[in-house]
């Protein structure tokens, strides 16, 4: 394996983890994240919820993703999503608990360690 093969190995590995993460990440803004009574909570809340943040930092993403040239700003958006979805998760779980939590944490939390993992293997 030359050294060109080695770059294009790299720059596509990071490229599949953001896709994936990506995938995740809007999974887990439409999925349930909360129970309040028997209603279930997404993290969008009809536009006002901290999902919209995420989903913005995906849009940014896929620019960054096409240019070659500007890999190492991913950490940007990644730091951004994993940033909130960290604080909400933490904040949540500590004043809740763990009965008020829904499965849709989990494609939220594996999205945003997706994100930061190409945002580290990004040339």
């Amino acid at each position: 394996m030359n050294t060109s093969d080695e770059v294009s190995s790299a720059t596509s590995k990071h490229k599949l983890y953001a896709i994936i993460g990506g995938i995740l990440l809007v999974i887990g803004v439409f999925a349930p994240v909360g129970k309040a009574f028997w209603v279930e909570i997404d993290y969008f809340l009809d536009g006002e919820g901290d999902g919209v943040i995420v989903l913005a930092a995906l849009v940014i993403t896929a620019p960054i993703l096409l240019m070659r040239r500007y890999q190492r700003a991913l950490w940007i958006p990644a730091l951004i999503i994993a940033g909130t979805v960290g604080y909400d998760f933490l904040n949540i779980y500590t004043e809740l608990g763990a009965d008020t939590m829904a499965w849709g944490w989990i494609p939220l939390l594996i999205g945003s360690g997706f994100m930061l993992a190409a945002a580290a293997t990004a040339k």
